[in-house]
């Protein structure tokens, strides 16, 4: 607090002069304001494109996980065999497919969470990889039996106090080698 004093020398008073109570709470309050509102702005942007960055990483998994499928049924077909073999754990139940080993499992219950090698980039199954907060769900289910599937590729994901978020792709493939 700054106070100025003075002495009138004519009648012996004394005259203080500085800011008030109400006047430096006001200028606190301003001084706050200023300072947390782009701090807000700030925070909100950090969250945001941490969301969005998940939100890209659900996206491929997703996609991998039906481009691994459609994968496998194109492979069956140049190899002559029928065009669910492989598939099959994934026709009555969830399942999670592993590109690196190149492996379809059926989910015993929840599926097993998605985890990371950050040497290689790779997203996979492998424990010693550091675990993520992603979770990858394949079904199929079969329109037509025998010429139509419908594969659902599902990524769950939760980060810190949001809410849990889940991204699912859909896409139906034929059996189009007969």
């Amino acid at each position: 607090m700054f106070q100025i004093k003075l002495k009138k020398r004519n009648n012996n008073c004394t005259i203080q002069r500085g800011f008030t109570l109400i006047e430096s709470l006001v200028a606190i309050t301003i001084l706050v304001t200023a300072i947390l509102g782009p701090m807000t702005i700030a925070a909100n942007g950090i969250a945001l494109a941490t969301y969005a960055r998940d939100q890209a990483t659900a996206f491929f998994l997703a996609q991998e996980g039906l481009e691994y499928i459609r994968n496998l049924r194109d492979s069956n077909a140049l190899s002559r065999v029928d065009w669910l073999v492989g598939i099959d754990a994934c026709l009555s139940n969830s399942c999670f497919v592993d590109s690196p080993d190149n492996t379809i499992s059926a989910c015993s219950g929840a599926c097993p969470i998605v985890r990371y090698d950050s040497a290689t980039g790779v997203y996979g199954y492998d424990a010693s990889w550091s675990g993520t907060n992603f979770t990858r769900t394949i079904t199929v289910t079969q329109v037509v039996p025998g010429e139509e599937v419908i594969v659902s590729s599902t990524v769950a994901w939760k980060r810190g106090a949001l809410a849990a978020r889940t991204l699912t792709l859909e896409e139906t493939l034929f059996n189009w080698h007969k």
